[in-house]
């Protein structure tokens, strides 16, 4: 049930998972002993960034070896240039130069060995272009932190559903109470930590909640690790149940504070967030990171706007497969028979290509072209689909009482910023204690990021900017202490 974060990003970034899956494959580990860890390494920037039609990702892998060999790879994902080989490339007095003749391409810069960027000029096709490159991928992950304060390993059952969830309460030590904050990922299943690409978002943020005072909660989803049950079926409603039974547990540990407990949820984490704490009064605040706002077919439509102009695609195509998307989405909501919606989706498809040619360099749609299309239609587009029916986030906003701090990326581009946090505005209804902020410069997960699209996730070097923990936990202070004092609950 990965609604938000993972189908999404595996449907729209089939083309730039593949160029992802050609850089990672091919790069090396840079043993210090052979080369120089200074150049070598994956560096990204975007060509032209003020014209956001025109944006244009750069992927440089160097290497350099110890004995002043420099060598260069460039990907080129929104224009299809995937490890080009450079003709000619030079590291040395922290100058970096390259150049790939066979596609117009050369670029100069100057090395900055303390911010690791490098500093030049994008040459290609006769233009000139700035280009800040920044280093993404280093000699090696870095080492997971040791965990800050105590790890106490607790077990929740959740009766009505008949399924145990292991999970994890860090404290800052075992002498008193602290404030709680219970930490809830995106849509499943995942581990306790939302671990992707050898990044622990959620443990990164244990940690810096016990520095800061605060303990935190965490737990294997359903049928992962020794959680009991499985995702498969479960809701919005289903996973708010097993935030309630954790909430039942954790009320009786002798080191939390029960008049001081917050739910964060990141994605349908925040959703998960409103609805349990609709039906708890331990829960002082919600703090919902990228949560949609939007229903089911409005987010889906904003989502590949956003995408798409991020690839630099035509107005004229994107709104095109907009139409097309929303033919398909249609024929999954009107529950026709497989086979009936499967047709709907070829025919809509192949009038798209036949309208719009250029629709082809769309990674949803580039499969169509395929032997595989039929496939691709049954287990990658119609089961996608299906995720997005039925999402109605505004409901569990606006009828729970708790404040709530929505706090969105502005640059995600699968829960795009400006229309979800105009869309929670109008749920919360300038409820006290509650608002909502646009967090410029940051991706869907809360990472700081340059491109600031689905692939270079793997490759940024933390897990979750921590200072929006700081932002959290400002907030979180302040409330007051009981729900005593704020609004009443409002039915949709």
């Amino acid at each position: 049930m990965r609604v938000l974060f993972a189908i999404t990003s595996l449907f729209l970034a089939v083309r730039a998972s593949t160029v992802q899956a050609q850089v990672t494959s091919t790069s090396p580990s840079f043993p210090s002993a052979v080369f120089d860890t200074t150049y070598s390494g994956v560096w990204t920037g975007l060509v032209d960034p003020a014209q956001r039609a025109m944006v244009r990702r750069v992927v440089v892998r160097l290497t350099k070896t110890i004995r002043g060999t420099c060598d260069a790879i460039v990907n080129l994902p929104s224009q299809r240039v995937m490890n080009a080989q450079a003709s000619y490339a030079s590291c040395t007095n922290e100058t970096v130069a390259l150049a790939v003749p066979f596609e117009d391409i050369s670029f100069s810069g100057r090395l900055d060995s303390a911010s690791m960027t490098i500093n030049g000029t994008w040459n290609q096709n006769g233009q000139a272009y700035p280009l800040l490159l920044r280093k993404l991928q280093g000699i090696a992950p870095p080492p997971q932190p040791k965990l800050a304060g105590v790890a106490l390993p607790l077990r929740i059952h959740n009766q009505p559903a008949n399924v145990e969830l292991e999970g994890e309460l860090v404290v800052p030590d075992q002498r008193r109470k602290w404030p709680l904050v219970v930490l809830l990922y995106d849509a499943g299943p995942q581990d306790r930590d939302g671990e992707a690409w050898d990044q622990r978002p959620l443990f990164d943020a244990a940690n810096a909640l016990a520095r800061q005072g605060w303990a935190s909660f965490r737990m294997d989803d359903r049928g992962v690790g020794n959680s009991t049950g499985s995702m498969a079926n479960t809701g919005i409603d289903d996973l708010a149940g097993d935030v309630l039974a954790a909430l039942s547990t954790l009320s009786r540990h002798p080191n939390v504070d029960t008049s001081r407990i917050v739910l964060l949820g990141l994605g349908e984490g925040g959703i998960v967030a409103a609805a349990a704490a609709a039906k708890s009064p331990l829960v002082r605040g919600i703090v919902a990171l990228s949560a949609p706002s939007l229903d089911g077919i409005t987010l889906l439509k904003e989502q590949i706007d956003a995408d798409q102009r991020s690839r630099g695609t035509s107005p004229r195509v994107i709104a095109a497969y907009k139409q097309t998307v929303a033919e398909w989405y249609s024929a999954v909501a009107a529950d026709l028979a497989p086979e009936q919606v499967a047709n709907v989706i070829v025919e809509s498809a192949s009038e798209l290509l036949v309208n719009h040619i250029e629709a082809a360099d769309i990674a949803a749609i580039k499969p169509f072209l395929t032997e595989q299309r039929d496939a691709y239609v049954q287990n990658a587009v119609i089961p996608w689909l299906r995720t997005f029916h039925g999402i109605s986030p505004g409901p569990y906003f606006r009828s729970v009482a708790t404040p709530v701090y929505a706090m969105f990326a502005g640059d995600d581009p699968v829960v795009p910023a400006q229309p979800n946090a105009s869309a929670m505005r109008q749920w919360l209804d300038n409820r006290p204690f509650s608002m909502v902020e646009i967090v410029p410069g940051h991706n869907h997960r809360f990472q700081r990021c340059y491109a600031c699209t689905l692939e270079e996730m793997e490759y940024l070097p933390e897990s979750i900017d921590i200072g929006i923990i700081d932002k959290v936990l400002s907030w979180a202070s302040a409330l007051p202490a009981t729900r005593s004092s704020q609004q009443p609950a409002r039915r949709p």
